[in-house]
């Protein structure tokens, strides 16, 4: 069951999936990551590290209602923290 949690992309609408949280901290090989109905699968671009946990949160307010807020608090916050640049985390949240 966790297997098929962390593989699913589109859950719902502004849903953040589990592993895009992971592959936010750590880069690494990715499985493909697909939509609930697995009719779209696509292989995670996941070069980017380093955002910590506090980072991620404080992005997490009562104001982000969309990933793309969610998104653009990480860039305009917490890039200049993290050895990745603003094309990395972009791939990887248009991967999702």
């Amino acid at each position: 069951m966790e297997f098929r949690e962390e593989r699913r992309s589109n859950e719902s609408e502004n849903h953040i999936p589990v592993g895009l949280y992971h592959d936010l901290a750590d880069m690494g090989t990715e499985p493909e990551s697909c939509n609930i109905d697995g009719s779209d699968c696509t292989v995670v671009s996941d070069n980017v590290s380093d955002f910590t946990n506090d980072q991620m949160f404080s992005c997490l307010t009562h104001t982000t209602t969309a990933i793309s807020s969610f998104q653009t608090c990480l860039i305009e916050n917490h890039l200049s923290s993290t050895t990745n640049s603003v094309a990395q985390v972009n791939a990887l949240f248009d991967s999702y």
